[in-house]
């Protein structure tokens, strides 16, 4: 329509060069009429019975499409965990929103502990569009496996979760994973302060567990010209501010050792701590009777340091002691009493197995489990687990190879009789013997289809706690949402 004055009763109409010919009305201020297939912009009128002639020129508007013009939601709800969103027909370019091949697409939620809103800017070859976020306390579904967490694993680290005193730890990094209703939490463990009074935070460079909690060992540096040991009785973990926990010890006094002593272990009043002897010439032990009021050292005569000292509560309970070098493979295996003796070589040595530098290696304490006279000794640098039974009427080493990690369930100073162990390859094995093992599936299956290999695993309240690497489906391909990460299984 071209709208104006004086155009008259009627008259011609021409758009570049083409006339127009379909016109709809034509009255002296407005002209309506189709456009013709024509080029050009200026639009020429002439009235009948004038000698003049007006110019227009035409201006032009379209609908400009997007490729979101198709999207139908544009606020969405996400719990902790793989969040399955239906956004429309949409194809997005952002790597947070992996498509899952039927047109939907996975997002990977925090969740919150309180209702948290977020705003993301989704993109779409050129075009983009807000999307709103709304992170809630609770899990993307509870009913199936869930990525809660990501977590960063380095290549040729250790990762386990530990149970230290009762409570589980992520030891590579010093992390506590909880639950909090239906989301996992992580905490941090308070780093260790290396002044004043010594190392009373963070995890222990040693532990073992007993009843009521675990007696750890610590490196302390009130004399910083001459490192010593604290051996302390760990009681439990005190939150004191979000992400950060520190443990909690009996009150009772703290006891130093030279900085020889490398190993603990403990069975009611009765403790033990291992090491190299007064002149630091082989190895040595102090025995307490008095849960740790008092230690009577011993001198082994062995040419190397006594390490990893564990309680095996065989139908005659003792220490079981490692002999070993800390720059050279193999490990000697000897026995303590509850009374301090000694008797060397109770079962053959161990020609490839190593243990790693206790001044270097924090937290590197020897991976083990035991059960009545059962006793299962994991080897990081070999990838063996070592099984003996010294209940049996001859003792001997049987040898799972390949090994990543192993799981006992029970709590502490009340271990169970089942045995997981975690192989390299992702699979899982169970025994209820500790000498035949079987298979174990989990079930694990994420909402996007993941290749999903376990390094550690524990229970927590009842529901699998699984620390693994992620890839897709068939591939050595990391995954789009996480190379590695926390999953937690579906709520009983």
């Amino acid at each position: 329509m071209v709208f104006g004055a004086h155009f008259g009763a009627s008259g011609t109409l021409t758009i570049g060069d083409t006339t127009v010919t379909d016109i709809e009305r034509w009255t002296p201020s407005a002209i309506r009429f189709r456009m013709p297939a024509a080029s050009g912009r200026v639009v020429v009128t002439t009235a009948d019975g004038h000698s003049g002639y007006r110019d227009f020129h035409i201006g032009e508007s379209a609908l400009i499409e997007t490729a979101f013009d198709r999207m139908t939601t544009y606020e969405v709800s996400a719990g902790q965990g793989i969040n399955i969103l239906d956004l429309g027909d949409v194809a997005l370019d952002d790597p947070g929103f992996v498509p899952t091949g039927d047109g939907r697409y996975a997002l990977l939620g925090d969740g919150a502990a309180s209702e948290l809103a977020r705003d993301v800017t989704l993109h779409a070859g050129p075009d983009m569009h807000a999307l709103r976020i709304i992170e809630a306390d609770r899990s993307a579904d509870v009913t199936r496996w869930q990525l809660a967490a990501v977590y960063g694993v380095n290549d040729g680290s250790d990762p386990r979760i530990e149970d230290i005193g009762g409570v589980l730890v992520e030891v590579a990094h010093s992390v506590i994973p909880s639950l909090v209703g239906e989301r996992l939490d992580l905490d941090t463990v308070e780093p260790r302060l290396y002044f004043g009074g010594g190392e009373e935070h963070g995890t222990p460079d040693r532990w073992r567990n007993v009843a009521g909690g675990a007696w750890t060992i610590s490196r302390f540096d009130a004399n910083p010209g001459m490192p010593l040991w604290s051996l302390r009785f760990l009681t439990g973990w005190r939150q004191v501010q979000p992400f950060s926990r520190l443990p909690v010890y009996a009150d009772a006094p703290r006891y130093t050792f030279p900085f020889q002593t490398r190993g603990l272990a403990g069975r009611g009043q009765v403790v033990l701590a291992t090491g190299l002897d007064a002149e630091l010439m082989g190895g040595g032990y102090q025995l307490s009777l008095d849960g740790g009021t008092t230690f009577t050292p011993h001198d082994a005569d062995t040419p190397l340091p006594l390490r990893e000292p564990i309680a095996v509560e065989a139908t005659t309970p003792f220490f079981l002691v490692l002999e070993a070098s800390y720059t050279s493979p193999g490990v000697a295996v000897h026995a303590i009493d509850l009374a301090g003796g000694l008797t060397k070589d109770v079962l053959p040595r161990l020609p490839d197995a190593s243990l790693a530098e206790a001044d270097t290696v924090p937290t590197s304490h020897l991976a083990h489990a035991t059960s009545g006279g059962k006793v299962a000794l994991r080897f990081e640098n070999t990838h063996t687990l070592h099984l003996a039974d010294f209940d049996a009427a001859t003792p001997a080493w049987t040898v799972l190879t390949d090994v990543q990690s192993t799981y006992q369930p029970g709590q502490p100073g009340q271990p169970g009789t089942e045995l997981f162990v975690v192989m390299r390859d992702g699979t899982i094995q169970r025994s209820t013997d500790w000498a035949t093992f079987a298979p174990l599936d989990l079930g694990i299956a994420l909402a996007l289809p993941t290749r999903v290999v376990p390094l550690s695993i524990q229970q927590l309240y009842g529901r699998w706690l699984v620390l693994a690497r992620l890839f897709e489906p068939a591939s050595d391909t990391p995954s789009p949402l996480a190379p590695s990460g926390f999953l937690l299984g579906p709520k009983p």
